[in-house]
């Protein structure tokens, strides 16, 4: 068994070593996570809003916004019949 990391000193539960077995890693992406040949790209959205973090998902809540898309370029978001469109700022800019 190979392993994505060493494993601690102190850890002696299978299950533990199971968990990051490159094998069984390269499995979950693959099956779970891929698109095609390809993996896709995860980026979760935290939001600091009225002193809370928020995670922001697709078809979820924001505080009293509907999450309806996300992209890479902007989230939309629904209150009542308006509609807020946020672009999306990239790290580093």
């Amino acid at each position: 068994m190979a392993t994505v990391c060493p494993l601690p000193a102190t850890a002696t539960d299978a299950a533990f070593a199971r968990a990051i077995d490159a094998a069984v890693v390269a499995r979950c992406v693959r099956d779970h996570l891929g698109a095609g040949d390809h993996a896709v790209e995860l980026a979760p959205d935290y939001v600091r809003w009225k002193d809370r973090e928020w995670t922001v998902r697709e078809g979820g809540l924001f505080d009293d916004f509907q999450v309806v898309s996300i992209t890479r370029d902007q989230v939309s978001l629904r209150h009542g019949e308006a509609t807020l469109v946020l672009q999306r700022r990239n790290p580093g800019d």
